[in-house]
């Protein structure tokens, strides 16, 4: 019964031990997080300012919205200020690509969390394209094949995610493009000057009616559009959307990564979801690495292309 009671004892106090080393270790990755800034390059209102609100207050941070929601300069600050962290699309990556950061981001940034997801879509306008008989992906698709290199596509002037996945389309389809500035582009698609775009779900929610999308451009169909097909299932190329990522200095210490990636992670996907255009889409760990690695690699290609980027030598 001694030997019994002993062993007991034994237990508690074991798990007692355990307890207090679990609540310093919690301790101990709050603490690399406290008194970090959230970064965001995002205007007031919208609704990537939105999302990193939520981020900001599953994190405890305060939320930081650069002047003019210029992206180099938030980027900057996170390089500059190992703690901080970056709630940024991942244009980022062209500007750093295209030297509009301090530092090189391929190695001086790390990515920590994606949070989620604004899809891309195709689409026209609907009343130029009714005249036409297009109605939906397969009408479109099949109006090109009947009018090879005739119709255009409309690209962006600058680079960017959007504009990445028009150059993807126009690889595959027999279009040509030209590049508009991207608030000329819904007067081009009325007047016929192009007859589709690239667009963002955010800008579908912004249109009214006279954007009609036609397919989604990422491998499943969304939440918002399910009975559109998605470039998977045309055989189009499949172009990722718009990711808001938390980003960190490469010198920022483990634990707060780790911890804010934890905490994102198990965000409540409905703040994310209730934002018009988002999806939560939480990515973390190893596979965020690659994620980011793949999208570098193509952008590099991308820009190359463009004449916006070369390989060092």
């Amino acid at each position: 019964m001694r030997r019994a009671r002993h062993l007991t004892v034994q237990w508690r106090t074991a798990v007692k031990r355990f307890l207090a080393f679990l609540l310093v270790c919690l301790l101990l990755c709050a603490s690399a997080l406290a008194g970090s800034p959230l970064e965001a390059p995002y205007a007031p209102g919208s609704p990537g300012a939105a999302v990193a609100a939520a981020a900001a207050e599953a994190l405890g941070l305060e939320l930081h919205l650069t002047d003019g929601a210029d992206l180099p300069k938030a980027a900057d600050v996170m390089l500059q200020s190992p703690g901080a962290l970056l709630c940024a699309d991942q244009s980022l990556i062209i500007s750093g690509l295209q030297g509009y950061t301090s530092q090189d981001l391929r190695t001086a940034m790390r990515p920590v969390c994606r949070i989620a997801v604004n899809p891309l879509y195709l689409a026209v306008n609907a009343q130029a394209a009714a005249d036409l008989g297009i109605t939906d992906a397969q009408s479109l698709l099949s109006y090109i094949a009947e009018h090879e290199y005739e119709a255009y596509f409309a690209r962006h002037i600058d680079a960017d995610v959007a504009d990445r996945a028009v150059t993807k389309l126009s690889e595959s389809i027999p279009v040509f493009t030209e590049g508009y500035p991207e608030d000329e582009i819904p007067s081009a698609l009325e007047s016929g000057e192009v007859l589709a775009a690239v667009v963002s779900e955010i800008q579908l929610a912004e249109d009214g009616q006279s954007l009609l999308p036609v397919c989604s451009l990422g491998a499943e169909r969304t939440a918002a559009f399910p009975d559109l097909p998605c470039a998977a299932e045309l055989d189009l190329p499949v172009c990722d959307g718009t990711g808001i990522w938390l980003f960190a200095s490469s010198d920022t210490d483990d634990a707060a990564v780790t911890q804010a990636a934890s905490v994102c992670l198990g965000m409540d996907p409905a703040a994310v979801n209730a934002v018009p255009g988002f999806t939560f889409s939480p990515l973390a760990g190893e596979d965020a690495e690659k994620e980011i690695r793949d999208i570098i690699a193509d952008y590099i290609g991308y820009m190359t292309s463009e004449g916006l980027f070369f390989y060092e030598q």
